[in-house]
């Protein structure tokens, strides 16, 4: 009896204490993918309503560091990490239809919520929270002649891009809505490499035009897998049986460099030299891939490896890929928002009198194989320890990056066939700018593109490797 009478005085102690102003809150227990402890989630929640939090993808934690890193008191260093997209928009639009669009983005996409916050263990944390609203920013300039608007609203996208990010205030995108006239505006997106890849890029807009035509409603879209499924799977991995097919892929490896590193250097926003490859070579390239069997990715990392070989006297050429991180095993991850992308090493070993064909074959043989044990959560465990062989091999990865990109599907994904139905007008006008802006005249031509530091030095060698490709 007196054991009953306990426990009910505890439960009414428990209803008494939950009915107080500002009583319950989450516990340790409330987040699967994060280790807090209680004083993280107290400190957490005194800034804003949490929904959710997450522990970060290894490419997250690189880029917090360096974004965080460059961005000490005294540093004056840029952050090369935020990104912005600017896109011409032709025909009538209403403002408050857009603002609506882009809120809607933000309850379909937790993960575009998210603030990152260093909590007592030192890790960074992804920190969802709930009320977020998305900025938009509206600014008239149809009433200046139009070069003095251009000049204007390049000027206005210039300031935006340099204003940055604070990585713990969410959220770490946002919106600048131009317009330039009755029929025309400049739609410019500014956010944080953390937050999203370039593969997610069309698949927001193309978001956004079907939210827009919608009034906000994204029914019509279907349910989308959450970003939080694949932070899940990340957590699954069997990640020695990858330590182990990486670290042999990697064994005896010396990093390669194209000009002297300076780890001490101020972070700088890098300059791009353009080259748009012929139609007749494109064409050449494509189809010696295809009787060889391998991809035009790898005859392009082939033949740069080739190139850095003879350049820096070595056999042995180290760079750094991008690969989507995208895994198959989620259904729906094409269409999924986020960042999933990681940095790979791409190994060439040139052999006395082998042939291009039998390098180009062997390097995508190499590639495959250990890239089927998985990328140990996007991590490397060489680039793992602390040793000084360990950070110059990560600089070496980090000094030439390889990023393949397809922009040939974003029709495809931008205007889907229902939304095409359900407002026609508003699709055919918002189409025609992205055929212009986006595909171009060359939309299927491959362009090489070198994006080089504005280091004087570094510059001006990284611009002979260009003009002189022996």
């Amino acid at each position: 009896m007196r054991l009953t009478l306990a426990l009910i005085a505890a439960l009414e102690g428990i209803v008494a204490h939950a009915r107080r102003p500002g009583a319950g809150g989450h516990s340790p227990s409330d987040f699967s993918l994060a280790t807090l402890e209680q004083a993280d989630i107290d400190r957490l929640e005194a800034g804003g309503e949490v929904a959710d939090v997450w522990a970060l993808t290894p490419m997250q934690e690189g880029l917090a560091f360096h974004t965080l890193k460059d961005h000490l008191p005294g540093t004056g260093g840029a952050d090369v990490y935020t990104v912005q997209f600017v896109l011409e928009l032709g025909g009538p639009l209403q403002a408050q239809r857009l603002r609506r669009a882009l809120q809607a983005l933000l309850r379909r996409h937790p993960n575009l919520r998210a603030a990152f916050v260093q909590v007592s263990s030192g890790a960074t944390v992804a920190v969802v929270g709930r009320g977020v609203t998305l900025p938009l920013v509206e600014v008239d300039l149809s009433g200046m002649a139009e070069a003095e608007a251009l000049a204007e609203a390049g000027r206005l996208a210039e300031e935006d891009h340099a204003a940055g990010f604070d990585l713990s205030q969410a959220p770490l995108l946002r919106f600048t809505l131009v317009r330039l006239g009755p029929q025309r505006h400049r739609l410019v997106m500014t956010n944080h490499h953390i937050l999203i890849d370039g593969w997610s890029v069309p698949v927001l807009f193309g978001e956004l035009a079907a939210l827009y035509a919608s009034g906000g409603d994204d029914a019509p879209l279907g349910r989308v897998t959450p970003y939080r499924d694949y932070l899940a799977w990340l957590g699954r991995q069997d990640a020695p049986a990858a330590e182990e097919a990486w670290g042999q892929a990697l064994a005896g490896a010396e990093p390669t460099h194209l000009a002297p590193m300076n780890p001490g250097r101020q972070a700088l926003i890098p300059e791009r030299v353009n080259l748009d490859l012929p139609s007749g070579l494109t064409a050449e390239l494509a189809d010696l891939a295809r009787r060889l069997g391998v991809t035009l990715n790898t005859v392009v990392q082939a033949a740069w490896g080739v190139l850095v070989g003879r350049m820096s006297a070595s056999c042995d050429v180290l760079f750094g890929a991008v690969v989507s991180g995208r895994p198959a095993e989620i259904p729906g991850v094409e269409s999924m928002v986020g960042l999933f992308i990681a940095t790979v090493p791409v190994r060439v070993r040139l052999a006395p009198g082998e042939s291009f064909a039998s390098l180009m074959t062997r390097l995508q043989a190499e590639q495959s194989n250990v890239m089927k044990q998985g990328l140990v959560g996007h991590r490397l465990p060489i680039l793992q320890t602390r040793s000084t062989h360990a950070q110059q091999i990560q600089q070496s990865l980090c000094e030439v990056i390889f990023v393949p990109q397809a922009i040939g599907h974003w029709k495809a994904i931008f205007f889907p066939g229902p939304m095409e139905k359900r407002d026609h007008a508003m699709v055919e006008d918002v189409e025609k700018i992205l055929q212009a802006a986006v595909f171009g005249p060359h939309a299927f031509q491959h362009e090489f593109r070198i994006a080089v530091w504005k280091d004087a030095e570094r510059a001006g060698q990284a611009h002979e490797v260009y003009r002189h490709p022996r």
